[in-house]
This record gives C-alpha cells, sequence and structure tokens, in this order.
C-alpha cells in the first residue's frame, strides 16, 4: 500500500469517529458534510502527490465524493450518528482496497465492508439484513476459497462471490431488498464504489479461461437487460432504482470480460461514471423521499419543477450521465463499450445500445412522473446550501471529464 490512500482512509476513519461522538443526528449530519468535503479536498489534491499511480487518487476521489453526498442528502428521520460512521468507515476500506492486491488484505477488506454494513442493516430493517447476510455470508465464504486457494482453476470461486456481491442476475434479491428498506445514504456508501468491480480488474481479467470468459461477459450483458427492462414498470421508485444500478452494474462486468483495450478503457470510464452518478441519483431520491414524507410511488404524479427545480435539475442530470448524455462523460463511457464489444461480441454490443435506451426511457418516465404535476406542490422545499453544494461537487466530474475524457483516462490508464 502506498502511503496516500492509507492517510486519505485515515481521515475517513477519524471524520466517522468525531461524527459518531456528535449529540444530535443533525449536528452529526453538518458535521459529516463538512468532514466529507475536507476528504474530497486532500483527494483532489492527491493526483500531483501521485503522478505514477494518479488511478488511486481518481479512486479515493470518487470514494469521498460518494461519501460526501451520501451524507450531505441523507434523511434525518432514517439517519443515525451510527449510521453515518459507517458510512464514513466503508469509504475508507474502499480506498484501502484499491491500493493492495495481497489476496489475505482483500479478503480482511471484503470480510470488514460486509460485516460492518450488515450489523448497520440490522438497526434499520430485519428482513433486508437477512437476506444480506445470507447472500453476502455465502459469497464471502466463496471469495475466501478461491481468493485463499493458490489455485488458478478456483479463481471461477471468485467470479462467483462478485456475482452475488454486485447483484448479477439470478443473484439480485438481496439488492432489491437493500436498496428498499435501507437508508439511502448506506446503500449508497456499500454499493457505489463498486467493490466487486474493482476485485474484478484486479483478480479475474485475462487470468480466467476463454470459456469462462465468454460467459461471464454473457451474464453481465444479460444482467444489464434483465435490470433495465424491470426498471421499465416498477411502481416503486426504489425499486426502478435498484433494477437501474443492477443495469449498470452489469455493463461494467460485461466491459471487464472484452479482450479489447477500447472496450476495457470504456468499462473502467463507465465505472468511474456509476459510481458517481448512481450515487448522486439515489441522494436525490432520498431527497425527494424527504420532501414526500416517505416512499414515492410512480404511478401516480408527485411534484412539479416550478417548486424544486434545483432536485430536479440533479435528478436529470445524474440520471441521465449513467446513460450517456452528450457532454457528460457517461457518453464517452458508453461509446468505448459500444465500439470495443462489436468485433468480439456483436449481438451483445447491439444488447449494449438496448439496455442504455430502456435505462434512458425510465429515467424519463421517472422525472416526468415526479416532477410534471401541474398542481402545485404541497411542499416546494427546494435543495437546500449543503445540498446543492454536494450535488455541485457529483455534477463537476461527469461533465469536466466529459469534455475533457482524455485527462481521467490517462489517469486511469495505470490500472
Amino acid at each position: 500500500m502506498t502511503g496516500f490512500p492509507i492517510f486519505l482512509s485515515l481521515a475517513l476513519f477519524a471524520s466517522g469517529a468525531i461524527v459518531a461522538s456528535r449529540a444530535t443526528p443533525r449536528e452529526a449530519r453538518s458535521l459529516s458534510a463538512t468532514l466529507a468535503g475536507l476528504c474530497t479536498i486532500i483527494s483532489a489534491a492527491g493526483i500531483n502527490l501521485l503522478p505514477q499511480e494518479t488511478w488511486l487518487a481518481v479512486q479515493g476521489g470518487l470514494v469521498c465524493i460518494v461519501t460526501l453526498v451520501a451524507v450531505s442528502l441523507s434523511a434525518l428521520a432514517r439517519v443515525q450518528q451510527s449510521t453515518l460512521l459507517t458510512v464514513f468507515f466503508l469509504g475508507g476500506l474502499s480506498i484501502l482496497t484499491t491500493s493492495t492486491s495481497h489476496p489475505g488484505a482483500l479478503a480482511t477488506l471484503w470480510l470488514a465492508s460486509v460485516g460492518l454494513t450488515w450489523w448497520e442493516a440490522r438497526k434499520h430493517s430485519q428482513k433486508a439484513s437477512r437476506l444480506f447476510a445470507v447472500y453476502l455470508g455465502t459469497g464471502s465464504v466463496i471469495l475466501l476459497a478461491g481468493l485463499l486457494s493458490n489455485s488458478p482453476g478456483l479463481l471461477v470461486l471468485v467470479a462467483l462471490s462478485l456475482c452475488i456481491r454486485e447483484a448479477c442476475f439470478p443473484f439480485q434479491s438481496w439488492f432489491l431488498s437493500f436498496v428498499e428498506e435501507l437508508p439511502m445514504g448506506l446503500v449508497v456508501a456499500f454499493t457505489c464504489p463498486q467493490l466487486g468491480i474493482l476485485y474484478h480488474f484486479k483478480i479475474l481479467s485475462g487470468q480466467l479461461s476463454t470459456s469462462y470468459h465468454e460467459e461471464l461477459a454473457v451474464l453481465g450483458i444479460l444482467t444489464a437487460l434483465f435490470g433495465a427492462a424491470l426498471a421499465t414498470v416498477q411502481p416503486s421508485l426504489r425499486r426502478a432504482l435498484g433494477y437501474l444500478i443492477i443495469s449498470q452494474t452489469g455493463l461494467v462486468a460485461f466491459g471487464a470480460e472484452e479482450t479489447s483495450k477500447v472496450a476495457h478503457t470504456g468499462a473502467l470510464a463507465c465505472w468511474f461514471v456509476v459510481g458517481i452518478a448512481s450515487a448522486g441519483f439515489a441522494m436525490t431520491i432520498e431527497a425527494l423521499e424527504t420532501r414526500n414524507g416517505g416512499p414515492i410511488n410512480l404511478e401516480e404524479a408527485s411534484g412539479n419543477f416550478e417548486s424544486m427545480p434545483a432536485l430536479a435539475t440533479s435528478f436529470l442530470l445524474t440520471g441521465m450521465a449513467m446513460v450517456g448524455l452528450p457532454g457528460s462523460l457517461g457518453l464517452i463511457a458508453e461509446d468505448l463499450l459500444v465500439q470495443g464489444s462489436v468485433e468480439e461480441f456483436p449481438l451483445l454490443g447491439f444488447a449494449l445500445i438496448i439496455v442504455t435506451a430502456l435505462n434512458a426511457i425510465t429515467i424519463v418516465k421517472c422525472l416526468l412522473k415526479l416532477f410534471a404535476n401541474s398542481e402545485s406542490c404541497d411542499c416546494p422545499v427546494d435543495l437546500v446550501p449543503r445540498e446543492r453544494a454536494a450535488m455541485t461537487v457529483v455534477l463537476i466530474p461527469l461533465f469536466f471529464f466529459g469534455l475533457f475524457p482524455g485527462v481521467l483516462l490517462g489517469w486511469l490508464g495505470g490500472f
């Protein structure tokens, strides 16, 4: 491990400990936003400190941005000091995971993130925590068997455990309950750094036999199609979000199995986009639920753009950035994935275009249901300054790197 990721991880751990000592959730959330913002600034400075391994600083920046938006837009009705502590600790564990390739360290960090998340989930939903324990507990045992065996033939066990963690089809049941019933900040902190994809890049890329390589690529695109199709018909906003994240993660997994350098680069860019954009998109849903007083049903129009223009704009931009909004990094990532897949998997490359279209339809459908109501909104509270600042930090890299993609792709070249 290099020094900077360890320092940044310790900063997140210390921030969590400080936040946990606050007397009320409101005080804890306000302090969390400040400390996460400072960690984000430190991570940006790290790009100059790691000229040979800038992708470490990029991952650190992604995690800090995810942490910032997760704590800044968390609803006080559901968040506790322990929840914010868990969010910071998950961020620190994610950064440590990026900076090591030692099998024992990777296994330990995996178990720590799963155990910490399960412990916090128990306080909010018995059903979600039980499903999480069954699926991720099984996945952890399988990972340990494959990772610590030192046998290349058992890498297929690692692949299976990563499929469980990334909620690939048919292992998605735990994730839907996870998204629906737990605080969104906890969901974002565990999901959006996409540690399963990082393990995929670190351990599996180029190591599996040709037959398994093709099967994983097919599984990735099937997961993307499955999630995209079901997201279009969900009556619940949170459930639609769950399927959207499953679908986009499937696309990244598909790109990770490509032998094409172009597709591999596209998968890395897509990993970055999905991580930040899905975090922002999910937390705008948390903000909407706070103003709505609870979960949102997509079968009825519930708000209007005039009452919440900043929130509606944030919802639109983060959602569409995931599926290739022109001017965003999402467009570059999707284009690279398509270009790189047409030679090796021509039919799957066509399916990728269908997935993108379906996910865009889902996001526009949700936008119209949430913000196109002609009646005045009962709760016309737009984003407050704390929330605006966090969403601005989310949107800046999505569109800056969309205009200057070579900068990010150059940084990720050392991965």
